[in-house]
């Protein structure tokens, strides 16, 4: 794998586009965590950035070779809980890409927030709007025809369908965006361990795409 050596030893780790995408989906992520209640379009809109964001990080992570590429998400939970316990140890393994839990959880993160803004869209849908509106307005009318009910009837039979769907998708959502703010802090508390096991600063190097080299 070519590597280009700085004046200050160290080596360039990161590509541009990766801590943009980086950078750019914590900020979403945040404001959309933050919007969910009260500011709906924004929340909305912010999802649609994260899609966005993920699905460009897929394409280009498949196209990328070396550390952005997404053959270092792939590790074996065995490798995962190896790392950590020498983390613990004090003689866990530098890595200049991703170290094994950080791969284990980039692909959990990125499979919640799938699951996340899927369910997001479905509650969107509900509400008649969005990609996903045609079909659950579809579904909801997918329902065994009544005809000797009144029209008062159907319109209350569908008033509670409605809800029904939006109480079952709206807890869905919830429920993993609870799971992925979740993976979140555990993701900032093992950057933190991994920095100061390693005396390294990993934030940073998000920044400046940088690291210091492995010894030879």
């Amino acid at each position: 794998m070519p590597n280009t050596l700085s004046r200050n030893d160290d080596i360039k780790v990161w590509p541009l586009w990766l801590r943009c995408f980086h950078w750019l989906l914590v900020a979403a992520f945040l404001i959309s965590y933050l919007t969910g209640d009260d500011y709906r379009q924004i929340h909305v809109w912010s999802g649609y950035l994260i899609i966005a964001l993920l699905l460009l990080r897929i394409g280009l992570g498949l196209l990328s070779s070396g550390f952005a590429s997404l053959r270092g998400w792939f590790c074996s939970p065995r490798q995962a809980v190896g790392y950590l316990g020498g983390l613990l140890r004090g003689d866990g393994r530098r890595y200049l890409g991703h170290n094994p839990a950080g791969a284990c959880m980039s692909l959990a993160l990125v499979l919640t927030l799938s699951v996340t803004l899927g369910t997001g869209l479905a509650l969107h849908g509900v509400h008649g709007a969005g990609p996903l509106a045609v079909v659950m307005d579809a579904q909801n009318s997918a329902q065994p025809d009544a005809s000797t009910k009144s029209s008062h009837e159907h319109d209350h039979e569908d008033e509670e369908e409605e809800d029904a769907a939006e109480e079952f998708w709206e807890e869905l959502h919830e429920l993993f965006v609870n799971i992925s703010l979740a993976l979140v802090i555990l993701h900032i508390l093992g950057v933190l361990a991994s920095s100061w096991r390693h005396r390294e600063n990993l934030p940073k190097s998000m920044l400046s795409g940088r690291k210091k080299r492995l010894p030879e």
